[in-house]
């Protein structure tokens, strides 16, 4: 049986001589593994749907629970990733999210708000950590883990904040001292303030969105028990 699929390539591993294994993130049916023979050759007619980030349709061959590419239309190379090292690591944390967190079922919301993530890495000239921190909040939301972070989830205000704030980890909603309860978290205000930016879509500084995908990344791993190792690795470099 053949089937089309339209997909982002989020790893590619070796396997035998000229060969590789393809994780692929598909809006059909979610993350899939699919060999992809003789790619390693010079000049192999798929090289390109073996690149890292590569948005294609792809041409499987499906035969019980092996998948092999047989062929593929390329959409979107994203080649500029490749060309800026913070594009490229920042891309690569959105498909550690995909690879970790995606399931085996069809979830076109998750996949466009990635496949648009990217198109804002490779196109745009949008703070690279703003992408990264916007993208992770709205897949948080699809999850079912949204976060209230506009400002304080009981009085509305952050205008009297002081060096810290508080934050509920199993409401998801952000406090100021003055509306702390019982069981909430306190966290660093710069951190509270990147949060807000980000949500009502303003301007942030780069320092502000370092500690707001640090508390991201520990909010994934209470929700979801995963956090995201390529976060780290991102803000080594930035």
């Amino acid at each position: 049986m053949e089937i089309k699929v339209n997909a982002l390539m989020l790893r590619g591993v070796d396997y035998k001589e000229n060969d590789k294994m393809l994780t692929l993130y598909s809006v059909e049916k979610g993350i899939l593994s699919a060999c992809i023979r003789g790619v390693k050759r010079a000049g192999a007619k798929l090289k390109f749907a073996a690149q890292p980030f590569c948005f294609a349709e792809y041409l499987l061959s499906v035969n019980g629970e092996r998948i092999t590419v047989i062929g593929a239309s390329e959409l979107e190379s994203f080649y500029n990733l490749r060309l800026d090292i913070h594009a490229y690591y920042v891309a690569t944390v959105i498909s550690e999210y995909l690879l970790r967190c995606a399931g085996e079922e069809s979830d076109e919301p998750l996949f466009m708000l990635a496949v648009n993530a990217l198109k804002k890495l490779n196109f745009s000239t949008e703070d690279k950590l703003f992408i990264l921190a916007d993208f992770l909040l709205k897949a948080l939301d699809l999850a079912g883990y949204g976060i209230k972070g506009e400002a304080c989830a009981r009085c509305g205000s952050l205008a009297h904040l002081g060096e810290f704030a508080y934050f509920d980890f199993e409401k998801g909603i952000l406090l100021c001292e003055d509306c702390c309860e019982e069981g909430a978290t306190r966290i660093l205000c710069v951190t509270a303030e990147g949060l807000q930016s980000v949500i009502n879509g303003e301007p942030c500084e780069s320092e502000k969105l370092k500690y707001l995908l640090k508390f991201l990344n520990y909010y994934l791993g209470q929700k979801e028990g995963e956090t995201l190792n390529s976060i780290d690795e991102l803000l080594q470099i930035v």
